[in-house]
């Protein structure tokens, strides 16, 4: 952003909206004032502030694990059968408005884009897009074909292959992955490795885990209908398969030792017969044939 001219302070904004405030203090929509109108006490404040630091989403952060139980349904009047509503939302209880919820939200945990940022030119987008969608709001990201020809841009000067993956969205169809193959066979490149969005139970990226709130209401009232044995069952079985991909990982972690040093031995025999060269030789006496073998020092002991 310096390179493209902006000052300290604009840098310092488009931060503070990436990344968010921390705090509820001049937040618009939901702040201390507003949330003091509705009963909460300075104790009650300190407890929420505390637990902003580290939260993703500020409807994390006001619930009985906060507050307490006492407080939501002595001071704020929350049902008791509502703390263990998991659809339960403790903002919307109190009155506060979608719009002022979300813009809370954005300030106090950041948009996770810079997509909307204060003074932040359109044009200079593109400049920080990335692999997937950002944050809750972001619709722009890198095209697979941007990713092919950057990688193209680099083959000439490697010898091997490029680790690098393509990412493509969630849409993407059978098609799509020809033209990507075809278009890295155009230009030369030695691998290619495509990723659509989503294609895996747990994922480094998942854009589809950050949609837009009516489809997150409409998951939450399909959950909600579903009866309680087919809810754990269906519980049980991602936590199943998420165990197993960890104890594959672990496995595989732990061969690689053995698996390094295999590679080594392999190496340090290979250099050593390349050393060895045969000849045979005559002399007046004898008609064997004869091999010259220098072995040479690793490069630690010479």
């Amino acid at each position: 952003m310096r390179a493209l001219g902006y000052s300290e302070a604009v840098m310092r904004e488009v931060e503070a909206y990436a990344v968010g405030h921390g705090t509820l203090a001049r937040s618009p929509g939901v702040n201390h004032g507003a949330l003091k109108a509705k009963g909460f006490t300075d104790e009650a404040l300190e407890k929420i502030e505390s637990a902003l630091k580290s939260a993703f989403d500020i409807k994390f952060v006001f619930n009985k694990w906060t507050l307490g139980a006492d407080f939501l349904t002595g001071a704020l009047k929350v049902p008791a059968e509502k703390l263990d509503d998991p659809a339960f939302e403790l903002l919307a209880f109190l009155g506060f408005a979608k719009a002022d919820i979300e813009a809370a939200n954005t300030y106090v945990c950041g948009a996770m884009t810079l997509e909307g940022a204060p003074h932040l030119k359109k044009t200079h987008y593109a400049v920080f897009d990335c692999a997937n969608p950002c944050g809750r709001i972001g619709k722009r990201y890198l095209s697979v074909d941007s990713h092919i020809r950057m990688m193209a841009a680099s083959q000439p000067f490697i010898s091997g292959a490029i680790s690098k993956t393509i990412n493509m969205p969630n849409d993407a169809s059978v098609e799509d992955c020809k033209d990507a193959y075809m278009l890295s066979w155009r230009l030369a490149l030695k691998a290619n490795a495509l990723y659509r969005d989503g294609s895996k139970l747990s994922q480094p990226l998942n854009a589809q885990l950050i949609e837009n709130d009516d489809e997150d209401d409409e998951a939450v009232e399909q959950l909600i209908a579903m009866n309680a044995p087919a809810r754990a069952a269906a519980v049980a079985e991602k936590i199943v398969e998420r165990v197993i991909e960890r104890v594959e990982r672990i496995r595989d972690r732990d061969k690689l030792p053995d698996r390094r040093k295999g590679y080594t031995q392999k190496a340090v025999v290979a250099a050593t017969r390349s050393t060895c060269a045969p000849a045979n030789t005559r002399t007046a006496g004898s008609a064997k044939s004869s091999s010259t073998c220098t072995r040479r020092a690793p490069p630690s002991a010479r």
